[in-house]
């Protein structure tokens, strides 16, 4: 039982962690990024696919850096980045850019470190 519980706290710490990670480095990449375009010639919808190619890319890069720090750099984890991208193109070219499609992209991405924490956390019990 003691194990299952430190499997279970482990596997929270790290995806609270990648949740962390997702919307503080989200937000300070995308101040930098906004910082270098001109935003007033751009439209609402050309910012939110910078919003998305941001958080797509912390979303897949940080279950792999961390599967990377548990088992050294292998090309195994490539998977992260294919599966991401090819949610985030079904997802951006088949609906409309609105705000319900933001939150569904957030959901799809913390989905995605969720999903990894419990991949990254093999149970020893």
């Amino acid at each position: 039982m003691d194990k299952f519980i430190i499997w279970i706290i482990k596997i929270i710490m790290i995806a609270v962690a990648g949740i962390i990670v997702y919307f503080i480095g989200g937000w300070i990449v995308k101040d930098v990024v906004y910082s270098m375009i001109d935003i007033d010639t751009k439209t609402l919808a050309d910012l939110y696919k910078y919003d998305f190619y941001i958080y797509t890319a912390i979303a897949a890069l940080y279950p792999c850096i961390i599967h990377s720090i548990k088992d050294g750099i292998s090309g195994e984890y490539i998977f992260n980045i294919v599966w991401i991208v090819a949610i985030y193109g079904i997802i951006i070219f088949i609906f409309p850019i609105s705000m319900g499609i933001t939150i569904l992209w957030n959901i799809v991405n913390i989905g995605w470190i969720i999903l990894n924490a419990f991949l990254l956390c093999e149970p020893d019990f």
